[in-house]
């Protein structure tokens, strides 16, 4: 496949100075303990130099800085003549304050931090940066000679099939290997210390996978058919996704209303693609128009743009932050906490925001970034003639958290979870594709079902797995019937981040698609053994009976007992009930 009309293709090379690599004899099952003793190797044996390290993630990081400063004590008595060891995390979460540190030389740092009188007459300090991979190639820090390299790497990758983000250590790529590498002859030689075998480099990938690969298709496609591209199976993509996530994403389009039956863009679906949002987020603004709250939902959506680096948390200081952040808080969850932050963050005069900020460790970059973001989408608001002015406050008490809320709930209707007996939590709904070729949707033969997650014909699916609460959330260790978030990320577990309570009675009112036409709430109260069930919703009634029936799997294909095609099977335990909801929707 040729692009840019067979344009030549040139390489220039960077300037690199020369770089000793050096392998490990052996594999090394805990990369963190290797690379505490690198670098202690490298402060005793080599000449002055700072030390770059590469760690998967901030967990890592925070363990490796512990042991350091335990040990450093030790190795000062040990070895006079060497200079103390000043460490310094980087990653993205990190304070900007806090990162500027990396890039600052390690004489000034041991004279901020008051370091050195352990050391003996003429003893160097040097700095050791420990990182992820955000040094690899964003950032160029001066003074680097030694490269310690872990191998590893968090990726953060989208799974259509399941339909949730992995965030899990994986061995990086040869490119990748290379670029760290390259840190260490910047300025000077140096030396990159590998913590894995030669014969394991050569059997890395030789590539980092592609992004369009491993996220979520929805925005690209979504800007593809508004552009007038009708057939996104056939459009020459530079790296072809997996029919899996073009299929995702075309659904996920239908349940928001972006796309009709036949797969073609609607005049909703051109609406937001008008917004510079998500697709989901632009369906939740929209929708906060109809229910009178676009003011607090565009300083929501702006929000949950910065969220990752809004409110960094020091690893040192956790109480304090906690202490910090509990007069935000909010009894329905997350996004409604968010809110109350900028609420507070407006309140301050211009002048004593910095100072507010560093007091309640909210990152004063990302709030400004918040505030653009919030102007941008008012101007574009504005472009589209529609009016921001209507607010949810002074209404009566509880009505601003349920229109925004339920504003919310319109984009993520399928980002559902409800409580088990156990205190976990289970998905809602899983997307089930049946009755034709995938490749044929967005075609006009094919319409997706919406099914629930009880039934074990389904395909296998996260899903059906237990999912928890992330303990970063305000919902943690709180036990609401129903939770709304953001996303699902697996790492050890599923977790859900960005979590709001929400009531189950908003799933049949607040749902402004297809799926409100049939979506209840059968609530089972275990009173005395018994089990008592209340349909909350319309049935569709068949010979005076309303389609509580279970759905049969013949082959590929579903086939429901009612005639209607419309078929409800709900079971919700509250209580000392076990809680699970199952809703089939048939088009």
């Amino acid at each position: 496949m040729l692009f840019l009309d067979r344009a030549p293709i040139l390489y220039v090379q960077g300037r690199l100075h020369k770089v000793k690599v050096l392998y490990t004899a052996e594999p090394q099952p805990d990369y963190v303990d290797a690379a505490l003793k690198t670098i202690f190797r490298i402060h005793t044996k080599h000449p002055p130099g700072d030390v770059l390290v590469f760690l998967p993630g901030q967990e890592d990081i925070e363990s490796l800085a512990s042991s350091i400063k335990l040990y450093q004590d030790d190795l000062q008595k040990s070895y006079l003549v060497k200079g103390e060891l000043i460490v310094c995390p980087l990653y993205a979460k990190l304070s900007p304050a806090e990162q500027a540190k990396a890039f600052l030389p390690a004489r000034s740092l041991a004279k901020q931090q008051g370091l050195g009188g352990a050391a003996g007459p003429g003893a160097e300090p040097r700095k050791v940066i420990l990182s992820t991979n955000v040094a690899e190639t964003s950032v160029t820090i001066p003074g680097i000679r030694y490269v310690v390299d872990s191998g590893k790497a968090k990726e953060k990758e989208y799974h259509a099939s399941v339909g949730i983000d992995s965030l899990v250590v994986e061995d990086i790529s040869q490119s990748s290997a290379r670029q760290r590498m390259g840190r260490a002859g910047r300025e000077a030689d140096g030396v990159c210390f590998r913590l894995y075998r030669e014969a394991d480099y050569v059997k890395l990938p030789v590539a980092t996978k592609p992004e369009i690969q491993r996220v979520s298709l929805t925005f690209a496609l979504l800007h593809l058919l508004a552009a007038g591209q009708d057939n996104v199976w056939e459009f020459e993509y530079m790296d072809r996704p997996a029919k899996e996530s073009i299929t995702a994403a075309l659904l996920t389009l239908h349940g928001l209303g972006a796309l009709d039956k036949a797969g073609a863009i609607t005049k909703f679906g051109r609406q937001m693609a008008g917004l510079p949002l998500d697709p989901v987020y632009a369906k939740i603004l929209l929708a906060s128009f109809e229910m009178g709250c676009p003011k607090e939902v565009i300083e929501l959506v702006a929000l949950l743009g910065s969220r990752d680096s809004l409110l960094p948390t020091p690893f040192n200081q956790r109480e304090a932050v906690n202490a910090a952040r509990a007069k935000f808080a909010h009894r329905r969850g997350d996004h409604l906490m968010l809110l109350n932050v900028l609420r507070a963050f407006d309140e301050v005069d211009k002048s004593d925001r910095k100072e507010w900020c560093k007091a309640n460790f909210v990152s004063l970059k990302a709030m400004g970034q918040v505030l653009e973001a919030k102007r941008q989408l008012v101007e574009r608001c504005g472009r589209m003639k529609l009016d921001c002015s209507a607010s949810a406050v002074g209404g009566v008490d509880g009505e601003e958290e349920e229109v925004v809320l339920g504003a919310c709930l319109a984009g993520l209707f399928g980002n559902v979870a409800l409580m088990q007996a156990d205190g976990s939590y289970k998905h809602a709904m899983t997307r089930q594709v049946s009755g034709h070729p995938r490749e044929k949707l967005g075609r006009g033969l094919l319409s997706p079902s919406w099914v629930l997650t009880d039934s074990p014909c389904l395909c296998a699916c996260t899903c059906s797995q237990p999912i928890y609460l992330h303990p970063g959330s305000l919902m943690y260790q709180k036990r609401a019937p129903g939770i709304m978030y953001d996303e699902l990320v697996l790492t050890t577990k599923t977790y859900a981040r960005g979590v709001s309570g929400i009531e189950l009675m908003w799933l049949r009112t607040k749902v402004s698609c297809a799926l409100s036409r049939a979506v209840a709430v059968c609530v089972g109260l275990a009173t005395q053994g018994l089990t008592e069930w209340r349909r909350l919703a319309c049935p569709v009634w068949r010979r005076r009976r309303p389609c509580l029936m279970r759905c049969r799997a013949r082959g590929r294909r579903w086939r429901w007992r009612s005639k209607e095609g419309l078929a409800l099977l709900g079971a919700v335990g509250v209580g000392l009930g076990s809680v699970a909801l199952q809703v089939a929707l048939a088009y």
